[in-house]
């Protein structure tokens, strides 16, 4: 009988079973272990699972589970299940209550200690996908019966099914005691915590309970804080108390999600199909840092880069491929339409409003919600930039969600919360050629109207989606904020500033985590070279010169240990390049089209924090021809904080001298420059000046807008931002634009505010509009001195002289 059921299985788990193994990684780096120490626990009994164990085991070359080790001349099976679902026992495996189990242990104990050896445990945890433990809505309480178990065969006939086996870490026995003695209490301890990390990881993949509705609004609307809202509402509108319950059940319908383990189901295949059409291959890396926060027992929260309507589809997507629940998402209220929305909510969006203000009632209710459901154990996503970059490069961040995310810590929620910063990069976006006609008429785009754009663009490029390391909400307040509790009591505007200075930090640091992960691809290195060259025009062959010099650069000075490099050569970039059709050859000469010119600007934004220190120190050597080390890191000090606070970059000053130092070596490395004592000099030579003037043009082309910042303020005493943001913008339109539609990237009103809010926050402006002409000028000059655009020189002396004629 058993025979016949390990084939019913083994059949079933080849046509319908996709069995994903969560820590794979990991598995690989265990094979060294003796195999014949090696002993598994298992949560529970499960023949099934014992067969998907089995399989996966023999594929790995790990010991087979349905075999037995011999311990003082008894033969016991290799698994051990903590738990016993079924009431007989079977003859492969070995359950036992937990009091034998302990008193087991420790003959285990004493049998390392008697014929020197080691025995390894292995917990595993085998978890089905969602849609077998819930049919219409209903728990399905498996491993009970043999009708249940039937009843699992049939699910998987009719949905077929996702298996997540985790393997944990391997647990040394001998090691355990060493370490904490023979403490008896040390097994129970261990049986104890295997019981809470099987728990976990069910929790990881099934999610907790699903909220039904009716019952989230009765609980929602009955707390104190939503109702003392709803009477204040009532007494501030002049309405009758039932009109003010009704318009917050409104809100709370408005907002909430519906979520439904079926919809998640279909989702699943209808977006297998999409992403096989529309991209080659879709890398996943630092997924293990999401394995270990739900193995601390810690709440999640992703937070991505938003560079596409596709990122929440595809972020989903991943987690529940990786044998995590889909997270519940922030959505905005735009996509809250007939019947994108309904689908949405049924994969768990929530919907929220693009402003709050002058709506305490809706503001009030949606805190609650959110707390409410991480309270529950919901993963959550958000973007914290608030809307899709329409530029590449990452915006401003949104503080509203994060601050609630913080008060929700602050509130003793039960267990930790920790966010995930994610970094997603495309090769191709689709909604690229939207973000160029928004950026030039300033009005968005039709939904439907996108949609029927996309389902026309099916392009076989890849995607990179990299998880960054954690950020542990309580850890950093009680590490750099150890009075917290004090000013969280004290609700005053002293206090309210200090939260918002938390919160900004914490927003710039998820930034920074986000650029740390970031991923190099050929599309974005292709297009750094290529909007660096005159009439962007290069020959193949310096063409892939310098894209040598880039990737021998980002090899041996990453920006960071996370960074996924290239790993290809430079000839296979540069085809793959042209294969896309993003680049025209003609006798060996790589032209970018002019209507392109913009879409590689996107692309090339997505890296450009990566190589813009070593662009600064080429640009300030060009310009001064040689110059002392000391004077070079003078400058690059005072200019640092602009690019900073723009792309997010991660050193501080204070460790720039070492940063200098690791890319003057590299660069002299390369022949680009030469070391004489304590001075630098770029090399002059053929080919060499011609790859620094390419490296160079990066800082130069962020640093202009500045300069044009500057040089309006400098004219002026006092100024507001209003008139700023005026003038800036007709220098830049009328002018620039005019003459170079690639000018266009300076028209970004983000960025604009983003300069605006440093000047403000580093004294160069005041509130009052008044001008810190000291400060300015400080930056000013070496501005001045590192732009090499001679008509933009010209035009900033025109509007030194006479203002009016240009800002009339």
């Amino acid at each position: 009988m058993t025979k016949i059921y390990y084939y019913l299985v083994k059949i079933i788990s080849f046509f319908l079973v996709k069995i994903t193994i969560v820590r794979n990684n990991f598995l690989h780096k265990e094979l060294s272990i003796d195999n014949k120490t090696i002993m598994y626990i298992l949560p529970h009994y499960s023949q099934f699972d014992l067969f998907i164990l089995r399989m996966q085991c023999i594929k790995y070359n790990l010991p087979d589970p349905f075999t037995y080790v011999k311990f003082k001349n008894i033969e016991i099976p290799r698994n051990i299940c903590i738990h016993n679902t079924f009431k007989h026992k079977s003859e492969h495996s070995y359950y036992i209550p937990h009091i034998q189990l302990i008193k087991l242990f420790n003959e285990y104990t004493e049998v390392c200690e008697k014929d020197d050896l080691n025995i390894f445990f292995l917990p595993v945890c085998i978890t089905l996908g969602q849609l077998s433990r819930y049919t219409n809505g209903k728990k399905v309480k498996l491993h009970i019966t043999v009708l249940k178990q039937l009843h699992k065969i049939f699910l998987f006939f009719l949905y077929g099914c996702n298996v997540f086996l985790d393997y944990s870490n391997l647990i040394s026995l001998k090691d355990l005691f060493l370490n904490h003695g023979k403490d008896k209490l040390i097994v129970k301890k261990l049986i104890k915590l295997s019981s809470i990390y099987f728990l976990r990881r069910k929790l990881a993949v099934l999610g907790p309970s699903l909220h039904k509705p009716k019952k989230l609004y009765t609980n929602l609307l009955q707390s104190k804080i939503i109702l003392k809202s709803i009477i204040d509402e009532s007494i501030s509108k002049k309405i009758t108390l039932k009109e003010s319950y009704k318009n917050a059940f409104k809100i709370l319908k408005e907002i909430s999600a519906n979520f439904s383990y079926l919809f998640i189901h279909i989702a699943d295949y209808t977006m297998s199909f999409i992403f096989k059409k529309i991209y080659k291959k879709i890398n996943v890396n630092g997924i293990n840092y999401i394995n270990t926060e739900i193995n601390k027992g810690n709440k999640i929260i992703y937070i991505p880069c938003h560079r596409s309507h596709m990122d929440y589809l595809l972020i989903s997507y991943v987690l529940y491929h990786q044998g995590f629940m889909p997270p519940h998402i922030a959505a905005g209220i735009n996509l809250n339409f007939y019947p994108i929305g309904f689908i949405f909510r049924k994969l768990g969006a929530f919907f929220i409003r693009r402003t709050f203000k002058n709506n305490k009632l809706y503001s009030v209710i949606f805190r609650e919600y959110l707390i409410e459901i991480m309270h529950h154990g919901y993963a959550i996503e958000y973007f914290i930039e608030g809307k899709r970059s329409r530029t590449g490069r990452l915006l401003n961040p949104k503080t509203g969600m994060l601050t609630m995310t913080l008060q929700a810590v602050m509130r003793n929620i039960d267990r930790p919360i920790s966010i995930i910063p994610i970094y997603i990069g495309y090769e191709q976006i689709i909604e690229i050629n939207d973000y160029i006609e928004e950026l030039y008429n300033g009005k968005q785009i039709h939904i439907l109207k996108k949609i029927y754009n996309y389902l026309k663009l099916i392009k076989m490029t890849e995607i990179y989606i990299n998880f960054s390391k954690p950020i542990s909400l309580m850890h950093y307040l009680n590490k750099n904020y150890p009075a917290w509790p004090k000013y969280y009591i004290i609700n005053n505007n002293q206090s309210r500033l200090w939260l918002s200075k938390i919160v900004h930090n914490i927003a710039f640091d998820i930034m920074t985590r986000i650029n740390e992960v970031s991923s190099i691809n050929a599309v974005n290195l292709c297009a750094l070279i290529i909007l660096s060259v005159p009439k962007y025009s290069l020959t193949r062959t310096k063409f892939i010169k310098q894209l040598n010099c880039y990737l021998e650069l980002l090899q041996n000075i990453s920006y960071s240990s996370n960074i996924v490099n290239i790993t290809v050569s430079a000839e296979k970039l540069l085809n793959y390049i042209i294969r896309l059709h993003e680049f025209h050859t003609q006798h060996d000469i790589i032209t970018l089209p002019v209507n392109k010119i913009n879409v590689m600007n996107y692309y090339y934004n997505n890296i450009q924090h990566m190589l813009i220190i070593p662009s600064l120190i080429t640009t300030i050597l060009l310009k001064n021809y040689k110059i002392n080390i000391y004077k070079l890191y003078s400058q690059i000090k005072i200019i640092y904080p602009l690019i900073k606070n723009e792309l997010f970059l991660k050193w501080n000053i204070y460790e720039l001298p070492h940063i200098l130092n690791n890319i003057t070596k590299q660069l002299k490395r390369q022949n680009l420059i030469f070391y004489n004592k304590d001075y630098l000099q770029p090399n002059f030579s053929f080919g060499f000046y011609d790859q620094l003037q390419l490296i160079s043009m990066s800082s130069i082309q962020i640093l202009e807008p500045y300069f044009l910042i500057f040089s309006i303020c400098i004219t002026h005493t006092n100024i507001n931002s209003n008139k700023l943001e005026e003038y800036y913008h007709i220098l830049i339109k009328d002018i620039l634009i005019a003459q170079d539609t690639s000018r266009l990237k300076y028209f970004d009103k983000e960025k604009f505010n983003s300069i605006l809010v440093f000047l403000k926050e580093n004294k160069f402006l005041y509130k009052n509009g008044q001008v810190n002409k000291i400060k300015l000028f400080r930056i000013w000059n070496i501005l001045k001195q590192l732009n090499n655009n001679i008509h933009m020189e010209k035009l900033i002396a025109i509007y030194l002289t006479s203002k009016q004629k240009y800002l009339s």
